[in-house]
């Protein structure tokens, strides 16, 4: 698909353009409410929060704000796959080879992917990638890394004339929008997943720099509702203190923006910044693009 913007147009009887979306989601906020509970629990203090609505006769009647044909759903797939990439590294740990795999996406026609960080391991390593779409793997290298968004940039040796997606903006997504994750969720590598934006995106998001980590992150977005999702709203000191999981995401910047989607507490998430998404205690890096 050139232009993920030129989404087919059948739908359900009931179909929301991007504005009446946006209208739609603002006018709820109105009759949503954030209900703060504070109770004592072995000698705790504990705080737990749910949702109510002052207004059940606007329920909403929103469906699929677009829906491809099983001949277009099978021409978007068939072409995404050409741009997407599968990640495998070889490393050992306490005397045995290990394998895993992760998904990367191209970004330039001369062999640049982008995949998460958290996949490569301190110790040495041998890393090779093949698209999604062929059968042989390529030797690849690390050109860039930025561990604390979790983003790391390879270069594909030998290889030219990539297909490639380009990066779009968090603010042209809407709340209720459905998007396509491309990912390697418990290793079904180059799963295509579909589901709606939860939360509102927002473009000129200041990229975080100071030195901040999510183990010490407070989170706030109980109390004051964010503009935006980051990444301290996964992760954060309250989270660390209940659960072993996220050993690498302890050293995260909170501030690094997201994007959710309905499902799980983050969901299957795609965005313009590098994100991960919790799966158990398995992570997914996700991008999210205009067009091939």
């Amino acid at each position: 698909m050139k232009d993920l913007e030129k989404v087919s147009k059948v739908s359900d009887d009931c179909t929301l353009t991007i504005v009446e979306l946006r209208e739609s989601y603002n006018n709820w906020k109105s009759v949503v409410w954030v209900v703060r509970i504070r109770h004592e629990a072995q000698g705790d203090i504990l705080v737990t929060h749910g949702t109510a609505f002052s207004d059940l006769e606007k329920v909403s009647k929103v469906s699929d704000d677009c829906t491809l044909t099983i001949v277009e759903l099978r021409e978007s797939y068939n072409n995404w796959k050409s741009v997407v990439w599968v990640v495998r590294i070889r490393h050992e740990a306490q005397g045995d080879i290990l394998v895993t795999h992760g998904t990367a996406f191209s970004v330039s026609s001369d062999g640049l992917i982008l995949t998460s960080a958290h996949l490569f391991p301190k110790t040495s390593y041998e890393l090779d990638v093949r698209r999604l779409d062929e059968a042989n793997f390529h030797r690849a290298s690390v050109v860039f890394q930025k561990p604390k968004w979790d983003v790391i940039l390879l270069q594909v040796l030998d290889v030219n004339g990539c297909q490639y997606a380009t990066l779009t903006n968090d603010g042209s997504l809407s709340v209720g929008q459905s998007l396509l994750y491309i990912g390697n969720p418990d290793q079904f590598v180059g799963s295509f997943l579909m589901d709606k934006v939860a939360f509102e995106c927002i473009d000129h998001v200041e990229v975080p720099i100071s030195g901040a980590t999510c183990k010490t992150y407070i989170p706030t977005a109980l109390s004051t509702t964010p503009r935006h999702r980051i990444m301290g709203h996964v992760w954060n000191k309250d989270i660390f203190r209940h659960s072993s999981f996220g050993t690498y995401a302890k050293n995260l910047h909170p501030l690094v923006p997201i994007i959710q989607m309905y499902g799980l507490i983050c969901g299957e998430v795609v965005q313009v910044a590098p994100f991960s998404m919790l799966r158990g205690s398995r992570w997914d890096a996700c991008y999210e693009f205009r067009g091939i």
